[in-house]
C-alpha cells in the first residue's frame, strides 16, 4: 500500500449504474472531491521575538511534509530592518540540512522535511529581521501550495553599552 501524494487535488467519480451489494444501482454519478495536506511550516529556528543571536545564525525551517530547494526559491525571504525601520532584503541560499546537523540540534526529523537559510551577506548587528514563507510555495510533491503566507521575526545582538549603575 501507498499513501496518496501530498498537496495533490482528487476527484472521485462512482459512475451512475454502479451496483450496491444489495443489487440497486446508482441512479446518477456520484462525485466527490478532496485534496491531500498542503505545506506548512511547523517549527522554525530562530524562535518567534528571540533576541540577542549571532551574525552567523541560519534560520532553520521545519515543515509537515519534503521540500525541495529548488521549488522554494523565490517563495522564501529574510528582509532585514534597523532601528529606524529601514529595511533591506537579504539575499538567501537555501539548503538541505543533514542529519547530523537535525540530531545536534535535538530534532528528530528527516532532513528532507527541513530548510537551512544561509543569508548573504552575513547578518548585520543591531537588527531585527523577519523570514517570511509566501503564499504559493509548494512542497516536494503535488502542485497545491502554502495558502497564506508564514513568518517569524528575530533580532540579533546590539552593541554593548554601559547604561549607569543602579542604587
Amino acid at each position: 500500500e501507498r499513501r496518496l501524494p501530498y498537496a495533490t487535488p482528487f476527484k472521485v467519480t462512482v459512475p451512475a449504474g454502479t451496483r450496491a451489494l444489495d443489487g440497486t444501482a446508482l441512479e446518477k454519478d456520484f462525485v466527490w472531491s478532496f485534496e491531500t495536506m498542503r505545506p506548512r511550516l511547523v517549527k522554525h529556528f530562530p524562535q518567534d521575538g528571540q533576541k540577542f543571536l549571532k551574525l552567523d545564525t541560519r534560520p532553520l525551517l521545519v515543515f509537515n511534509q519534503p521540500v525541495d530547494k529548488g521549488r522554494a526559491k523565490g517563495r522564501v525571504s529574510l528582509i532585514g530592518s534597523d532601528d529606524r525601520g529601514r529595511e533591506k532584503n537579504w539575499d538567501v541560499r537555501l539548503s538541505r540540512p543533514s542529519a547530523e546537523f537535525l540530531e545536534q540540534e535535538g530534532l528528530e526529523i528527516l532532513p528532507e522535511f527541513a530548510l537551512l537559510l544561509e543569508p548573504r551577506p552575513a547578518l548585520e548587528i543591531e537588527m531585527s529581521y523577519e523570514v517570511r514563507i509566501e503564499p504559493g510555495f509548494v512542497p516536494k510533491e503535488g502542485p497545491l501550495g502554502l495558502e497564506e503566507a508564514q513568518a517569524f521575526r528575530f533580532e540579533t545582538y546590539r552593541t554593548f553599552a554601559f547604561a549607569g549603575l543602579a542604587k
